[in-house]
């Protein structure tokens, strides 16, 4: 009975002894262990000669462009009007680089980006040339192109609007569309601003140049070609 007890504490002790030598040499190795938690790297021990870096990195997200429209048709840019100028966000991103290893911490928003609000349609201020026709032009009918096709020959050179009252009649680019009405200034000939309204078309006509109707060819010769006149939106469309 002796025996076997001395057998048994033998074998303990050297259950022992085989689990302390195991423990030191597991922490023997793990003193030179490189190891990651979860984003940022660790270095256990001191004696690993390893440098430490903290990165930043910049970025910056575009800003939205919000488009205004009173109009369901195709705006001018010479119509665009920007009443918000955007601006581009930051967002800084911090990295911790270890060794030749870099690990992702954190971003922080320094700046929201501003959206860009342009405002198209009505109202709307442009600039461009001025010239005049007569319902005898080359290729005119003596109607007009939009509806209600009013005759405007025999001097019939004025449009009855609802809102407006009598306006002069205009043709302009196909961008611009039938019904809206304009306020031209700044041109000779008339020291006060012209309101009339787009019943019309021109071959020639195109961006931002508009035709003033007249009477006659002869009497567009006093209007000639007038350039860098003002020109305001008053209404877009019908």
């Amino acid at each position: 009975m002796f025996k076997l007890q001395n057998i048994d504490l033998i074998i303990k002790l050297i259950a022992m002894t085989l689990f302390l030598s195991l423990t030191i040499v597991e922490e023997e190795v793990s003193e030179n262990i490189f190891y990651q938690p979860e984003t940022l790297a660790e270095v256990v021990s001191e004696e690993v000669n390893i440098s430490y870096e903290l990165v930043t990195v910049f970025e910056y997200p575009d800003y939205k462009r919000i488009m205004k429209n009173n109009s369901k048709k195709p705006i001018p840019s010479f119509l665009q009007k920007v009443l918000t100028k955007g601006e581009k966000g930051i967002i800084e991103h911090y990295y911790q680089k270890v060794g030749d290893k870099t690990y992702y911490l954190y971003s922080k928003t320094i700046k929201e980006p501003v959206d860009e609000i342009i405002e198209v349609g009505n109202p709307g201020k442009f600039s461009g040339r001025l010239t005049g026709y007569g319902p005898d032009c080359v290729g005119c009918t003596g109607y007009t192109y939009c509806r209600p096709y009013p005759d405007v020959r025999n001097g019939k050179i004025y449009f009855n609007d609802k809102k407006y009252g009598k306006i002069r009649i205009v043709a302009a680019d196909h961008n611009i569309p039938c019904g809206t009405i304009i306020e031209i200034s700044n041109f000779k000939f008339s020291r006060e601003p012209i309101i009339a309204i787009v019943l019309d078309r021109g071959g020639a006509i195109t961006g931002s140049a508009i035709d003033l109707l007249y009477p006659s060819e002869e009497d567009t010769k006093i209007i000639g070609v007038q350039r860098n006149v003002n020109y305001k939106v008053l209404r877009w469309g019908w």
